[in-house]
């Protein structure tokens, strides 16, 4: 495969002191062969452990390391966003700091880019437990009949976006709603989304959130959050003109 010219890599971190060293690692290994010139923003959501320091030392040892800090947690989706406004160049890709995709895997996505506006993995083979398979089969499902979003994994963290479309797309939401908000304006947008199945390993160190009661709520309550703001803003479109 041919090398990208440059890439900005976006990776969100919340208490991960114990992944966030073996990441940037990893992103070394994987990309000095595959990328000219490339930048990787650690975004530093808040963290109370020593996430942030780490970041900041790392940052110290390679110029292309960069960091956002938020003072306090701020949620997934601004962590995410908060690394796509710093991002200097018009390709970025992002993933998560818990280890759980192969970054060799990221060849798989590039191809994409000459047909899609994004790319986008799917986990062919989740290693999460069941119960988070559940709540995300439900999730895809209700995102898919709603908005027509056809998409296999909505919040597969690991995609390929252009810093552009972010000129028309502007989520709605901090939380874990991120990607299918994006998603579901590129869709209504009439962007190409590609797709292809990527690894899934089980995580092995680090405190997963993803099943917690309280994240599953809240992305409930982001999501009808946003299709109430989404029927408003239909009947507003619709109602007739006012008579003169």
């Amino acid at each position: 495969m041919k090398k990208l010219e440059t890439l900005s890599i976006v990776v969100p971190f919340w208490n991960e002191e114990e992944n966030i060293e073996a990441t940037v690692r990893e992103i070394r290994a994987v990309f000095d062969s595959r990328v000219e010139r490339y930048e990787v923003i650690l975004v530093n959501d808040g963290s109370h452990d020593k996430t942030g320091a780490l970041a900041d030392e790392l940052a110290r040892n390679d110029p292309r390391v960069r960091v956002v800090h938020h003072p306090k947690n701020l949620g997934y989706g601004a962590a995410i966003m908060s690394g796509f406004t710093a991002a200097r160049h018009e390709l970025i890709f992002y993933t998560d700091g818990d280890l759980q995709f192969d970054l060799k895997e990221f060849d798989r996505l590039v191809p994409l880019l000459a047909t899609s506006d994004i790319a986008t993995g799917y986990r062919g083979n989740r290693r999460d437990p069941w119960y988070r398979k559940m709540n995300a089969g439900m999730y895809n499902m209700v995102v898919r009949i709603l908005f027509g979003v056809k998409v296999t994994d909505l919040d597969c963290a690991f995609k390929i976006y252009r810093k552009s479309m972010f000129e028309k797309i502007h989520p709605q939401t901090n939380g874990i709603f991120i990607c299918g908000d994006i998603l579901i304006q590129a869709t209504k947008l009439g962007l190409k989304i590609g797709e292809v199945e990527v690894t899934h390993y089980p995580r092995t160190r680090g405190t997963p959130i993803g099943g917690n009661p309280l994240v599953i709520l809240t992305a409930m309550y982001e999501l009808a959050k946003f299709c109430a703001g989404h029927l408003v803003r239909r009947d507003h479109q619709t109602l007739p003109a006012a008579k003169r």
